[in-house]
């Protein structure tokens, strides 16, 4: 093999790095935990239990405060013990999401939510709504912490937002 004594110059394949989606956010409920963000009608939330076995609640509240789990779906709601009881630990994340929910003047007493998951469900599962109204959103994980003997600890859930690209893009505020 013969060397060159001139350098050749490398062309990249593939210029620039790619683009992030701007209309896709990407957020991690702790175990444990919920986080608050907001959604413009027309907003597109998918919710993954990655690991299985998680359950999660997912609750809507109108921009006047008002609980309304008809913006995202026509189930039934069921009462929110999980985010009550997370609400109750006083844990630094549940002061965090209260202060949010308290700052935009929404009472979390009132909160009905539409049930994500079980006990029983498989890993990588998901769950897609699509937002009618504006509305404030708190996604979360209850559960406590494992016994010695058990198998199922609690685990994180993963939300994907789709924002409308329809409307004009402007920076989202970041989840509480």
């Amino acid at each position: 093999m013969e060397l060159s004594a001139n350098p050749v110059a490398t062309l990249p394949l593939e210029p620039g790095l790619w683009r992030a989606d701007p209309y896709l956010e990407r957020y991690t409920v702790p175990p444990c935990g919920s986080i608050v963000f907001e959604l413009l009608a027309g907003d597109q939330i998918t919710v993954t239990d990655p690991e299985g076995a998680q359950p999660g609640e997912l609750i809507a509240f109108s921009t006047d405060g008002r609980c309304a789990p008809a913006s995202l779906c026509d189930t039934s709601p069921q009462e929110a013990a999980g985010f009550q009881k997370i609400l109750a630990s006083n844990e630094p994340s549940a002061r965090q999401v209260a202060a949010g929910l308290k700052r935009r003047g929404t009472s979390p007493n009132d909160a009905r939510a539409i049930p994500l998951f079980g006990s029983d469900t498989p890993p990588g599962l998901a769950q897609h709504y699509i937002a009618r109204d504006d509305i404030l959103c708190v996604v979360c994980a209850p559960g406590s912490a494992m016994a010695v003997d058990a198998q199922f600890p609690p685990t994180s859930l993963t939300v994907h937002v789709n924002r409308n690209s329809d409307k004009e893009f402007h920076e989202p505020a970041l989840p509480e």
